[in-house]
């Protein structure tokens, strides 16, 4: 199988990257509204539609990793991959305060699947695996998730006994409130069942770990590895084999509370979107040019700025969710479809473009990393004491900022790793620059 590689932009990934996350911001707007009639057809597929967005994300970020291992293949010494890898897990660790926010402290969140899938993308990507070793891997990482998903989140006797209804027990007697608050006693009850589960399988396969979502990355460089050869046909066609067998074994193929959220190493999650994923990344790769449209224009800025879009789509989602389930709460859910959603889309893709004008005219200046590590640091710290007294409210309201921050952070720390690691080369550039300027002065 030939490898295939281009040295000009790939727009499709970026466009890629930009209709995944208006699916998520999409999807997220229909799961944050609490009236939703969770149990009908036209849910469930607007729910399968809008859970596209991860495997998108996730493939397109994949065949990036091949793009940028071509661009860095001139230079064969171990600086690249330092630099990298040292990115890499700088991404990681703001990780933690993205969780903050979600409230998932103790699980891994999207930026650590993006670290850990992307490290291991590149690793492969540069030691030029052969085609069929990454295609094992990949499908065996989707192997191992599917069997460790049959285990059941752990809610037993002992957690019930020792829940903390106390804030659950005097119920407002508006209807809607009751249900919410009943959603929320839930709810909260399966994200502590989750964190029964020992740590290293919260890293290996729950939620947003290691499997099943590393395997999506490595089956993006497989991906741009078989790009226009007949190879493509032959994974579609295995692949939409295995989505055919587990739609007909698991009928019920939507997530329809929180354990289905948090177990999306499921066979039939899985086998959904090792299908569908490669099937709209394949069409994308041969037939989008550059973007001309407003709408095309907008989803490839989105997919250059995604963690900027991803981090600030939750504080649009939060805030809509909050008036609607407020005070709109008795209107038809075609409300939701009509005009929320298009309208949480535009409002995070808006805040992201404004975010990324005031990041690239203000970077270099004094105040920048002060300012932003600053709210980063005070704000996710202030949010972990309102979550710990149970101030949810005040939580959000805290850790909304830090969570921007940290997509505002992110270049500061990504480039001091290069120049720390090219620190040689630039000095060297630097001193040539003043050389020859001398000599022209001279």
């Amino acid at each position: 199988m030939a490898a295939v590689h281009t040295t000009q932009r790939d727009y499709y990934i970026d466009y890629a990257k930009g209709v995944a996350v208006f699916f998520m911001a999409w999807g997220h707007t229909m799961y944050f509204t609490q009236w939703l009639p969770h149990q009908t057809l036209h849910y469930a597929l607007l729910w399968a539609l809008t859970e596209l967005s991860m495997p998108i994300f996730v493939l397109a970020s994949g065949i990036n990793v091949v793009n940028q291992v071509e661009r860095m293949k001139s230079d064969t010494s171990a600086r690249p991959t330092i630099a990298f890898l040292g990115s890499i897990a700088w991404l990681f660790l703001l990780g933690f305060v993205y969780c903050i926010n979600r409230r998932s402290l103790g699980l891994m969140d999207l930026f650590h699947t993006v670290a850990m899938g992307t490290a291991l993308a590149y690793i492969v990507t540069r030691r030029q695996w052969p085609t069929w070793a990454i295609a094992a891997v990949a499908f065996g990482i989707f192997s191992v998730g599917a069997v460790l998903s049959v285990d059941a989140i752990p809610v037993g006797s002992d957690l019930l006994r020792n829940f903390d209804f106390s804030g659950f027990r005097n119920r407002p007697q508006n209807p809607f409130f009751a249900d919410a608050v009943t959603y929320l006693t839930i709810g909260e009850i399966k994200r502590k069942a989750v964190l029964e589960y020992p740590l290293w399988r919260r890293i290996l396969h729950v939620h947003f770990a290691l499997i099943p979502w590393s395997g999506y990355f490595l089956l993006g460089v497989l991906l741009k590895r078989i790009e226009r050869t007949k190879w493509e046909y032959a994974l579609l066609g295995g692949t939409f084999f295995l989505f055919a067998l587990t739609f007909f074994a698991f009928p019920r193929f939507v997530p329809l509370d929180d354990f289905g959220f948090f177990l999306r190493s499921k066979p039939d999650y899985t086998a959904r979107h090792i299908f569908t994923g490669p099937l709209m990344m394949i069409l994308l790769a041969r037939y989008y040019k550059q973007g001309v449209s407003k709408l095309a224009v907008a989803a490839e800025l989105a997919g250059k700025e995604s963690f900027l879009f991803f981090v600030c789509h939750w504080l649009v989602i939060w805030s809509s969710a909050t008036i609607s389930n407020i005070f709109l709460h008795n209107i038809s859910y075609w409300y939701v479809w009509a005009v929320q959603i298009p309208l949480n889309i535009y409002l995070a893709y808006k805040l992201t473009q404004l975010m990324a004008i005031w990041r690239d005219r203000t970077i270099n200046k004094r105040y920048y990393i002060p300012l932003w590590f600053g709210i980063m640091i005070v704000g996710g710290f202030l949010a972990l004491r309102a979550d710990a007294r149970g101030s949810i409210f005040a939580m959000k309201v805290l850790s909304f900022p830090a969570s921007i921050a940290v997509a505002m952070v992110w270049p500061i720390g990504r480039n001091f790793i290069r120049a720390l690691v090219y620190r040689k080369q630039i000095a060297a550039m630097k001193k040539a620059a003043k050389a020859k300027k001398a000599a022209e002065a001279a």
